[in-house]
């Protein structure tokens, strides 16, 4: 939980750390991730308060060495942190916007490229959510790093954990407009990120397809995940239709590919 206060006469976060123990949630995630073949689903147990302040004050001071915007640590108590204030979260201000597509997709495009950048730098955020992203004049920062997925999965896992949670998050501003609006925007992040880290996406999105139909007869909430499945397979079509046709047109500066209808069927 975390409180805002005014510290001479400017914003600050009051962090308090609980811990609630959650062995059965994340023995079944983990036996599901296990059985799907899917590493970026595979939790982080964090086994106390004290440890989930530990790992966030670690990993803050982590990221903040590789030149991303998080918040600074300002004092440390023993169930808190005093963290600076790095503007107002992305899930507000897309409330806030309401239904306005342009700019829905101006505030999405512009975190897209955040995450992208942060991944160039060779790091991994863990819950790039809207609510863990803030946006001001400054640009974007990241917030909440409780838990550490590099603790149980290699970096183009945890960053392949990235996009889907970051899809999950956003998909539900998505759903009048389909997933080809989001998938148009996921494209550009995944166009700059390594191959093996594509892959993984990739691989999640086919054995996550279920859920684009399992989801629809429930909430937007539930419905979000499959749509954000959809955006994903669609975004990495566009990937790999863009570079078929630039492996056809490089050599000869003509576009010879008549028989497109595989492409087709992975886009559809």
């Amino acid at each position: 939980m975390a409180q805002r206060l005014l510290l001479d006469g400017r914003a600050v976060w009051l962090k308090r750390y609980g811990h609630r123990p959650r062995r059965l949630a994340h023995r079944a995630l983990d036996f599901t991730a296990r059985q799907l073949d899917l590493e970026p689903l595979r939790p982080d147990r964090v086994a106390s308060a004290e440890e989930a302040k530990r790992i966030e004050a670690r990993r803050l001071g982590e990221l903040a060495g590789r030149g991303l915007r998080v918040p600074s640590v300002l004092g440390d108590g023993a169930d808190v942190l005093l963290l600076s204030d790095v503007g107002a979260s992305l899930s507000l201000q897309l409330r806030e916007i309401g239904d306005r597509p342009a700019a829905i997709d101006r505030l999405v495009a512009g975190a897209v490229d955040a995450i992208a950048q942060a991944h160039r730098r060779g790091v991994y955020l863990g819950q790039p959510l809207p609510r863990n992203l803030t946006v001001d004049a400054d640009g974007y920062g990241f917030l909440d790093f409780e838990e550490d997925p590099g603790r149980v999965m290699s970096l183009d896992g945890a960053q392949a954990r990235d996009w889907l949670l970051f899809a999950s998050g956003v998909a539900r501003r998505y759903e009048a407009r389909g997933p080809r609006a989001l998938a148009d925007l996921l494209a550009a992040g995944l166009d700059r990120a390594r191959a093996p880290v594509v892959g993984q996406v990739g691989h999640a999105a086919q054995r996550l397809h279920f859920l684009e139909r399992l989801t629809r007869p429930f909430g937007s909430r539930a419905r979000a995940l499959g749509e954000a499945v959809a955006a994903l397979r669609h975004a990495l079509g566009i990937l790999a239709l863009t570079a078929l046709m630039l492996l056809d047109y490089l050599p000869d500066r003509d576009f010879d590919l008549l028989g497109l209808s595989f492409l087709i069927d992975y886009l559809t």
